[in-house]
């Protein structure tokens, strides 16, 4: 039986986490382990997406590879903070706040995980020396191109959500944002007709390393993974998004068909294994090759 433990952490012990410790059985000697830091989903509480975070540490644990999911401030179990500091200000702290959590019991090599905001967490941290690799779910695909994002929203909708009857249910029971649907194809449509031929192009390559660039400056390992909606953002992309993978250590997994939160319990055991096989590899390798160096 996995044994868990229920913590207070932060300078104001305002801070609620669950540490799951690694198995006595690991696949390194304990120093060499890294642990895994799990980053709220949105307003998702610790366990995660329909307890993803719960089966997904205890998952580790049984490898020998410790988890802390925690609570940033205002969300789940966790009090606001008597601070009162900016939003902005805490999306970088806190992330710390944890490493020095896992850094007091004897963690000084940890990989970060999140989903959606949590990858955005995940990567406003990975300047931090203790952190020695990314898992990145579903974090936030844009270009920051307007015309570039319009065109893309637009294809995603003409390509996918006419063939999908959930999308169709979802507009005539009022559940998309009509404004924004009809903006972006009124955009499309007057860019078509302003001469635009083709898609705009975007320098994927350049964005992402831009995005990733605190991770790709110290070379550590980052595994992302796209489902749904981001997952043919990607496939859109074509070529471009092909291009990242010529980055060692880097990897990237598209899951087209599941979910943004991977409901099902198929598609939520195969997230637990594509995440624990890719922490066993960091493990076992040594050193672990960085993502400066490109592939011939």
């Amino acid at each position: 039986m996995t044994r868990e433990e229920a913590i207070l952490l932060g300078p104001h012990r305002s801070l609620v986490g669950v540490y799951t410790p690694a198995a006595a059985h690991g696949l390194a000697p304990q120093g060499a382990r890294p642990a895994v830091g799990l980053f709220n989903a949105g307003l998702v509480h610790h366990v995660g997406p329909h307890r993803l975070y719960v089966e997904l540490a205890r998952a580790l644990a049984a490898r020998g590879v410790a988890a802390l999911r925690v609570d940033f401030s205002g969300i789940g179990d966790s009090a606001p903070r008597p601070d009162h500091l900016p939003a902005e200000e805490l999306a970088v702290r806190e992330p710390k706040e944890i490493l020095d959590e896992l850094s007091k019991r004897g963690h000084d090599s940890v990989i970060l995980c999140g989903i959606c905001s949590g990858a955005k967490h995940a990567l406003l941290t990975a300047r931090d020396d203790r952190v020695k690799g990314l898992i990145l779910i579903n974090q936030a695909a844009t270009t920051r191109d307007e015309q570039v994002d319009v065109h893309l929203s637009a294809q995603y909708y003409l390509r996918r959500s006419l063939r999908n009857p959930r999308a169709w249910r979802n507009l005539l029971t009022g559940k998309v944002g009509y404004l924004a649907l009809l903006g972006t194809m009124l955009a499309e449509a007057r860019r078509m007709l302003q001469g635009g031929r083709g898609a705009p192009k975007p320098t994927l390559l350049k964005l992402f390393l831009r995005e990733l660039e605190p991770a790709f400056a110290r070379e550590i390992p980052v595994l992302i993974l796209f489902s749904d909606r981001h997952a043919d953002f990607m496939k859109l992309l074509g070529e471009d998004a092909r291009q990242l993978q010529r980055y060692a250590g880097l990897r990237m997994e598209l899951y087209p068909a599941v979910d943004h939160l991977f409901t099902s319990l198929d598609a939520k055991a195969a997230l637990i294994r594509q995440v624990c096989q890719w922490i066993e590899e960091q493990v076992e390798r040594s050193p672990i090759d960085g993502p400066a160096a490109m592939r011939a």
